[in-house]
């Protein structure tokens, strides 16, 4: 009798430490007081910790991405309480803005400790453009971080949501590849491109006598800009993306330009290049004698052909772009015959290297698309001799953890 006593004892005992062992799995309670609570690890969120570790870069990305999870209770950015894009971005744009654990704040004047900063501290910028960057979970936030010195965004005229509020414009830039699936609300020239530059500069700009620009350890670089023209509406589209989404950057001082005047170029933090179906009258681009906002600056360029870098106005443009297949199919190749190869022979980088020493001694930088990304190794020898033997200024790239890791 004893020993069954024994035993019911000791069962009793054992259910009950299992007992205490599963209150606490999630730290939340503590039975008896017999263990003390574990402290929850969302009680501290990873972002606090983020400045301190100076994670940038690529490593920064791969961190949200690990603990994405964790992120999910930072306050809104303000004035973008909803931007609803996924919880990826929000959550990243939530850190890089900073946004405490209580009221909203302004972004304040502290370049070491700015978005910038955040970004792209020991971030070599690299000869790269990014391809289809509002494709990107990123968008903008992960070219830069990765050091691409261009990006770009397809624009398209778009009614304005009748859920917005009423100002002067009916449209709006929405930003994405294919009108099926643009997002009006939410994926805007402003929301994803033009604010937050804004918001990047403003906070490496703030101290007197000092020039900075999205790259922390090159402040003196541009970022090159495309915009993609997508709606036919060519004239409403340019004229809407001047009033409403450039002229905030280049009243604050932002945009290279090319002064009517003095006929000098005066590089800047951004550089915007049109592309697509833009306007190509310059008396459509300039408005007058005196430049689009009057005061004797053009603040945006035509994109020039690689194929024939002066078929524009002089001053007109900054860079030249054709794509690979013209540019093969102009020197008697084919893809399928550089494929065979596995590279560009010595005939065909002769040829194409003449054409685009044309676009540099007319002033022009160059970049070529359409350039096969696959298989890895032929794509990556093709950037090689881009850069080493046809002197190409930016590559346009899709895989920017590829292109970052061979520069």
């Amino acid at each position: 009798m004893n020993g069954v006593k024994s035993w019911t004892v000791t069962l009793v005992f054992y259910f009950l430490i299992l007992a205490v062992l599963i209150a606490n799995l999630d730290g939340s309670s503590s039975i008896f007081g017999f263990l003390p609570k574990r402290v929850n690890s969302s009680q501290k969120p990873p972002h606090l910790h983020l400045q301190r570790l100076g994670i940038t870069g690529p490593r920064l990305l791969r961190f949200f991405q690990d603990n994405l999870l964790e992120f999910q209770d930072i306050p809104p950015v303000p004035g973008d309480e909803q931007s609803g894009i996924s919880l990826y971005y929000d959550s990243f744009k939530k850190y890089l803005y900073e946004i405490p654990h209580g009221p909203p704040r302004p972004l304040e004047c502290n370049p070491d400790k700015s978005i910038v900063a955040k970004l792209t501290r020991d971030v070599q910028p690299i000869p790269v453009h990014s391809h289809n960057d509002y494709w990107r979970d990123l968008p903008l936030f992960k070219g830069i971080a990765h050091g691409a010195m261009s990006t770009e965004a397809d624009v398209w005229l778009y009614p304005k949501p009748t859920s917005a509020e009423a100002p002067q414009d009916d449209y709006i830039l929405a930003v994405g590849h294919n009108e099926v699936f643009l997002d009006p609300v939410h994926r805007t020239l402003d929301k994803l491109y033009t604010g937050p530059l804004a918001d990047m500069l403003d906070q490496v700009n703030c101290v007197g006598g000092h020039k900075g620009g999205v790259f922390y350890d090159s402040p003196e670089d541009t970022l090159f800009f495309y915009i993609d023209f997508k709606s036919q509406e060519t004239h409403l589209l340019y004229n809407l993306l001047m009033d409403k989404y450039l002229k905030p950057l280049a009243d604050k001082g932002y945009l290279t330009y090319f002064d009517l005047e003095s006929k000098e170029l005066v590089w800047n933090q951004v550089t915007v290049v049109l592309t697509g179906d833009f306007p190509r009258d310059l008396g459509v681009i300039d408005d007058g004698e005196h430049g689009y906002f009057e005061d004797d600056r053009r603040y945006v360029f035509q994109e020039a052909s690689i194929l024939e870098p002066m078929a524009l106005e002089a001053n007109a443009s900054v860079v030249s772009t054709s794509s690979f297949s013209d540019l093969l199919d102009k020197c008697g190749y084919s893809e399928k015959s550089v494929l065979s190869q596995g590279q560009m022979d010595g005939s065909l980088i002769k040829c194409m290297k003449s054409m685009v020493t044309r676009s540099h001694e007319a002033g022009l930088r160059t970049r070529i698309w359409g350039v096969p990304n696959w298989p890895v190794g032929f794509a990556t020898k093709l950037w090689h001799q881009q850069v080493e033997h046809l002197g190409v200024d930016l590559l346009n790239v899709d895989n920017l953890e590829l292109a970052q890791s061979i520069f």
